[in-house]
């Protein structure tokens, strides 16, 4: 019987798994990187829209084309400098490079504002390989490669256009040319330390200061511990004493030898430049940068009034976990991989990625700001762990597996089986009751994880474990290609924003009135997507740089006493959210009446439903509801596209 096409597929991957031929693992990587290239473009044409992050994002990639302004990044009108501009940058050029939005008929599109992340990914997908097979051969090498490559947190950022994934390939870069230079010797060593510290200020320009959490900290503490804690990894807790000395006589030791061999002196110039000549050419342009950097990193950690804890210590341990799907469960072995007797040939480069997973995890797991996209940096270290465990499972020659075994396996599969629905219900419980999502589609999306599992196990219980490995890596995909599409169209996800456009243009507001986001920071889908132009009230991050100076409860009345001014005056607009706009009456009592409302998912009377507001005498005619302002020259005169969009 001939075997289908995913079934030669397979039987191609698994003859050639375990080809140590240079030529052999290349033509499989060649294999994989391209079918994992053309499935992640396929994604970017369709999917989620941008999220309110990403489309901060992409909306400065549109304006930095537009105006022409790539020193200082611009979100709307003013200056957007929380972060360094490396990502609206890359962004920028796709977008000048790629088509335009089919909408709009705007620079950058959803397609290649994400653009730069997958190409990003798949890069560190390369250098995944790369580094692995040096520390272990090309066999795990090509195995690592393959983890990271299907691995859940990896594709959910890979079509993301914010950092994270940028953050990821050059922190990836970096902790590869760092080990590259402790193995190399004479010219190579400084080439590989050089690349190692444009590697780190490439990464500092994507999303500085989180490098020296990521690559700086668990370098420092692998420095200066690993030879300890090799010891005691060797020896047991006999060993704890001599580990315990070993350390203290390392402390200074391999302080000196840091000074002279890691060539701080001429590296540390080059690790920091690109981010402070930036910073310093902004400086000229805008005086308050230094204050919001301090503002916003520095007091971020001692200040938790202003940066209340979100979570508790343990929080990342389950996102750990959880980000690393399909694999996951050979996550807890992969982290004690350093300590067990049968990694012991492979000890010191697991203990390499161990550190660079362990202290980054424990770091952030101290800081009372957590999010969960802050473990994607994580991700590569975890695929280096997890490349000897599942390498030694699947390809490695192993004794026949007993009855007992056998039965365990099946009882794990009947357990996924079973659980893989009801987890999808309760996971996506909330967007099935607001209508994001259909029930069909959620209980769908056990079909390709069950089938493919099953799959798995079965030619796993036949002997062909290597088709058995990449059957759970090919399920894993189908399974986040199910979760991204179930969205549905555009338009669908958009009706929001669109609503809101649509009600301006409705209540006879022109493309010139004087419209202000009244609730923190504005929805960049309605600029992005919809191309209505809305101001923001005030500068927000020259607000937070005076924060050390002012009490939050000032600012807050100073503008509220702003907004009931502007009301008091000539004809001007406001969108609020609704909690936010009970706020303000609560506290000024705002002579404003209600112009309409776009109600939010879920639907009902909800405290983040938008309220647009104006002046407390009836609105004027569409004729006279304009002021004369004119809009920034960076957003061309186009038809509105939500006719367009709208199903």
């Amino acid at each position: 019987m001939r075997p289908t096409f995913g079934g030669e597929f397979l039987l191609f991957l698994q003859e050639n798994a375990l080809e140590h031929s240079q030529s052999g693992s290349r033509r499989v990587l060649a294999v994989i990187c391209g079918l994992w290239l053309l499935f992640g473009l396929a994604l970017l044409c369709a999917g989620p829209i941008l999220n309110s992050h990403e489309a901060i994002v992409a909306q400065i990639a549109r304006q930095t084309l537009q105006d022409g302004e790539w020193i200082v990044p611009h979100y709307l009108e003013l200056p957007f400098l929380l972060k360094p501009p490396l990502t609206p940058w890359l962004a920028a050029i796709a977008g000048w490079i790629g088509p335009a939005d089919g909408v709009t008929g705007l620079p950058v599109s959803t397609a290649t504002a994400r653009l730069p992340s997958l190409l990003a990914t798949l890069a560190t997908v390369l250098l995944l390989y790369s580094l692995a097979s040096s520390m272990h051969g090309r066999s795990i090498g090509l195995c690592t490669a393959f983890i990271y490559a299907t691995s859940a947190g990896v594709m959910a950022f890979a079509l993301n256009a914010t950092s994270e994934a940028l953050l990821a390939t050059f922190c990836a870069w970096a902790y590869a040319e760092f080990w590259w230079s402790r193995e190399a010797v004479g010219r190579r060593k400084t080439l590989h330390q050089v690349l190692f510290y444009v590697a780190f200020g490439l990464a500092m320009m994507a999303k500085a200061p989180m490098p020296l959490v990521v690559v700086a900290l668990p370098l420092a503490a692998w420095w200066w511990t690993e030879r300890s804690l090799t010891r005691l990894a060797d020896g047991g807790l006999r060993a704890a004493p001599r580990a315990a000395k070993t350390l203290g006589r390392d402390i200074l030791g391999q302080f000196r030898a840091g000074l002279t061999d890691l060539g701080l002196w001429w590296g540390l110039p080059i690790a920091f430049g690109f981010l402070l000549a930036w910073m310093w050419a902004v400086s000229r342009e805008v005086p308050y940068i230094w204050e919001l950097w301090d503002a916003e990193y520095l007091h971020r950690l001692e200040d938790r009034e202003i940066w209340p804890a979100t979570h508790g210590f343990w929080y990342y341990l389950p996102i750990l976990v959880g980000l690393t799907a399909p694999w996951l469960l050979s996550m807890p072995e992969a982290l004690a991989g350093p300590f067990l007797r049968r990694y012991s040939e492979r000890r010191r480069p697991m203990l390499y990625a161990w550190y660079w997973v362990v202290v980054t995890t424990l770091v952030l797991s101290c800081m009372h700001f957590k999010q969960d996209y802050y473990l994607i940096p994580v991700l590569p270290g975890c695929a280096l762990l997890l490349g000897p465990v599942l390498h030694k499972l699947f390809f490695e020659p192993s004794a026949p597996l007993s009855r007992t075994m056998v039965r365990a396996i099946l009882g794990g599969v009947v357990f996924v089986l079973v659980a893989t629905p009801i987890i999808c219900w309760l996971t996506f419980g909330d967007e099935i009751a607001s209508k994001k999502v259909s029930t069909l589609a959620v209980l769908g999306l056990g079909v390709p994880f069950g089938g493919g599992i099953l799959l798995a196990t079965v030619l796993f219980l036949r002997g062909r474990k290597p088709a058995a490995f990449y059957t759970v890596g090919i399920a894993g995909l189908a399974v986040f290609a199910c979760v991204w599409l179930s969205p549905g169209s555009h338009a669908r996800q958009l009706h929001e924003q669109l609503a809101l456009v649509e009600g301006l243009r409705r209540a006879g507001v022109g493309e010139h009135a004087k419209v202000y986001w009244g609730s923190s920071v504005p929805d960049g889908r309605v600029t992005f997507y919809g191309n209505r132009w809305i101001h923001q009230l005030g500068d927000p991050y020259a607000l937070r740089a005076e924060a050390d100076t002012s009490e939050p409860m000032t600012l807050l009345l100073e503008m509220a006493s702003k907004i009931c001014t502007m009301l008091e005056g000539e004809r001007v607009y406001f969108v609020f959210t609704r909690d936010r706009f009970g706020l303000l009456k609560w506290l000024a009592r705002p002579k404003a009446t209600v112009l309409f409302e776009v109600d939010r998912d879920p639907p009902g009377r909800d405290e983040d439903d938008w309220v647009v507001v104006t002046n407390a005498s009836e609105p004027a005619s569409p004729q006279t509801a304009s002021s004369p302002a004119s809009p920034p020259a960076s957003r061309p005169a186009t038809s509105s596209p939500a006719s367009q969009l709208a199903p």
